[in-house]
């Protein structure tokens, strides 16, 4: 099996990154534990903030909180020895709309990808992103998708070059955002069962 328990995949469950150990963690919606929701919060407001009120989307305390804790939010939290935050991605199933073809697919689309300044450049991001990734080729998404502000040169360069995602060609939202840009990646079919 790809995932064991509580939806991480077998491989990403603990593991030590540059003498970092690092335990990672699955919750759906508010099954997340008060304190690591608010500091994902903080993470999310302290990394972004400048981001988004630079944007035609502003800034919102309320609309950021009431999006981490929807129901329909799923985290892949990672955290030190000590049960400390050292980042998290949060991502939803959604069905997305091809502009041109009018047919609608399925992803998971990654709202947040957040990492502690501690925990930078030790393929923590990469590692949250693969997560998200392998649970969605298990759940027989068709994509996974994200949005990046086109100004966040670092972020763009992770997506497009280390990661392999590229801009979404058939995506209205790209047409019409002058601040983001909406990113794909295709997921491989789930092989056959051997069984």
């Amino acid at each position: 099996r790809m995932a064991g328990r509580d939806g991480v995949p077998l491989w990403a469950q603990s593991m030590t990154l540059r003498g970092k150990q690092v335990v990672l963690q699955s919750y759906k919606g508010k099954e997340i534990p008060a304190y690591l929701s608010a500091d994902a919060f903080d993470l999310t407001k302290a990394n972004m903030q400048d981001m988004y009120e630079a944007s035609m989307w502003g800034w919102s305390d309320a609309q950021k909180s009431g999006d981490l804790q929807s129901h329909l939010a799923r985290f892949f939290v990672a955290t030190g020895e000590r049960g400390e935050l050292l980042g998290f991605v949060h991502y939803r199933f959604e069905l997305v709309d091809n502009q041109f073809t009018h047919e609608s697919t399925t992803a998971a689309y990654v709202l947040e990808l957040q990492i502690v300044d501690s925990a930078r450049r030790l393929g923590l991001g990469s590692l949250l992103m693969k997560a998200v990734e392998d649970i969605a080729v298990l759940k027989q998404m068709d994509s996974t998708m994200l949005c990046v502000f086109r100004y966040n040169g670092p972020a763009v360069q992770f997506y497009l070059n280390k990661m392999g995602y590229r801009i979404d060609q058939s995506s209205a939202f790209n047409d019409n955002q002058k601040d983001v840009w909406e990113l794909v990646k295709e997921n491989p079919a789930l092989p056959p069962d051997d069984a």
